[in-house]
């Protein structure tokens, strides 16, 4: 017999997420099914299966990339989940789990907007993870240059590990070029994201990112995060810093007082529909 899954097709600043309703069906998708339906006309980032946590109120969100690896935190793909569920059940406010992280999240001053608290940074040299110790990782020796950039970026994790280059102009340089010789540099071992970042003033900030696991993406939540801390680590940016991508723009703040890092912005549902656990196909509600 045929099994299907609800699924919503949603987008944080155009950043995509096929996300699936396993609270009341068990599913498993694995890797090559994952990767197959990336490839498909539903074409996703991230693809996020959420069920109910162990205590039965918060929301359990397994996040796999496009290629099929799984990775613990996504700042946009979050922003979705706690949208729809709030949604749901017209509550103001949800608690969020992944095997690492929790994020709360409350509705922002409009219906589409999500604020979500993402807990603090990581910025110890083993919790990032990085291969060899640093003291400092605001700024880590690379070694040597790559495709022209400094070679000193700030590392940080937010669930997931990131390396943030800054540099004078984001034209000068090929992310799609850069970011594979890069997501999987040795000094990294659980891979990389990696963001270049352009700081027109202390409180704003152009970025482009390439997601392990995914790729470019018009927009990363965790890596508009990782900007701003390590602006504010190297002194290049205050702490509220509004962070501009290709998708759009997010509000990111560090806060002093609680170490963590607060985003707001918004969410799209573009349509929602059924899968076919066995066969991958898909049906599009009206």
């Amino acid at each position: 017999m045929d099994t299907y899954i609800k699924f919503w097709k949603m987008n944080g600043l155009g950043n995509k997420f096929l996300i699936l309703d396993a609270r009341c069906t068990t599913i498993h998708l694995d890797r090559q099914q994952i990767r197959k339906l990336a490839r498909s006309s539903i074409s996703f980032d991230q693809a996020i299966t959420v069920t109910q946590a162990n205590n039965k109120t918060n929301i359990f969100m397994q996040i796999t990339n496009a290629d099929g690896t799984e990775t613990s935190s996504c700042g946009n793909g979050a922003r979705c989940v706690a949208w729809l569920s709030m949604q749901e059940t017209s509550q103001k406010a949800i608690i969020l789990e992944t095997r690492t992280r929790q994020f709360h999240a409350t509705l922002g001053p409009s219906d589409k907007v999500v604020v979500v608290n993402m807990g603090q940074p990581s910025l110890k040299w083993e919790e990032i993870p990085i291969a060899k110790p640093f003291a400092d990782t605001s700024a880590i020796d690379l070694g040597t240059k790559i495709a022209g950039l400094p070679y000193f970026p700030s590392v940080v994790s937010m669930g997931n590990p990131h390396a943030v280059f800054f540099v004078e102009s984001l034209k000068a340089h090929d992310i799609r070029t850069i970011g594979p010789m890069l997501e999987t540099h040795p000094m990294f071992p659980e891979r990389v994201n990696i963001s270049l970042a352009e700081i027109s003033d202390p409180q704003k900030i152009k970025i482009v990112s390439w997601e392990r696991g995914t790729g470019f993406t018009k927009a990363c939540g965790t890596a508009a995060c990782a900007a701003v801390v390590s602006g504010v680590r190297t002194k290049r940016t205050n702490r509220t810093v509004e962070v501009l991508m290709r998708g759009g723009k997010l509000l990111v703040e560090w806060q002093r007082t609680t170490n963590s890092v607060i985003t707001t912005g918004p969410v799209e549902l573009e349509f929602t529909g059924r899968i076919n656990t066995s066969t991958l196909a898909f049906e599009r509600d009206n």
